[in-house]
């Protein structure tokens, strides 16, 4: 998995759709995928697809991102990460259709997965690291977050983030990135399907 993740962020930076299906194939000719259980693997696989997604705005990618955060969300025990990404990655629903049905179907399934990942027992804030303890405070927010159809403390959790000395820049980054991606993708979610 480490020779993956580091073609995968070499990838990124390069902006290679190519090598980023490279890593797509690599995992698959050296993992059995349909007989896993690693929600490492399946967030991994995802995250590939979504940078995919980004890059191409091929909707294939995106479903593929869909499917595999949601089966990564199947076998989390630690963080949340697959279940953030899997209800924020519903959202962005948006970015492919204008049917404001699907968009609607597509923010309550996100809602109703977020209550229930949200419930789901994580020992990770007894016994995790503190890189997890920081994902799964962040990515809980985010799911919080999700259920209200609006960004939770947005100011408060930037500034927490970026003066928590404890975590690296790069973290830092992701983190940023990913929240300000929600809090954008539920303001136009809001003003698409006006809730409640």
């Amino acid at each position: 998995m480490l020779l993956t993740l580091a073609k995968y962020k070499k990838a990124e930076l390069n902006k290679s759709p190519k090598e980023l299906i490279n890593c797509l194939n690599f995992i698959k000719m050296n993992t059995n995928v349909n007989d896993s259980h690693s929600e490492h693997l399946f967030g991994r696989i995802a995250a590939i697809n979504l940078r995919l997604y980004n890059l191409t705005l091929n909707s294939e990618y995106y479903y593929d991102a869909l499917e595999f955060y949601r089966r990564g969300s199947d076998f989390c025990i630690s963080n949340l990460y697959c279940p953030r990404n899997y209800c924020s990655t519903l959202l962005r629903i948006h970015e492919l259709t204008s049917d404001k049905n699907i968009i609607k179907e597509y923010f309550y399934t996100a809602v109703h997965y977020a209550k229930l990942y949200l419930h789901k027992k994580m020992n990770v804030m007894q016994c995790g690291s503190y890189e997890e303890r920081i994902y799964y405070t962040y990515n809980t927010n985010d799911l919080k977050s999700i259920i209200e159809c609006e960004y939770i403390n947005y100011e408060f959790i930037m500034h927490k983030l970026n003066t928590d000395e404890d975590i690296s820049t790069m973290q830092k980054n992701i983190i940023a990135t990913g929240i300000t991606r929600l809090r954008d993708d539920l303001i136009t979610i809001s003003k698409i399907i006006k809730p409640f």
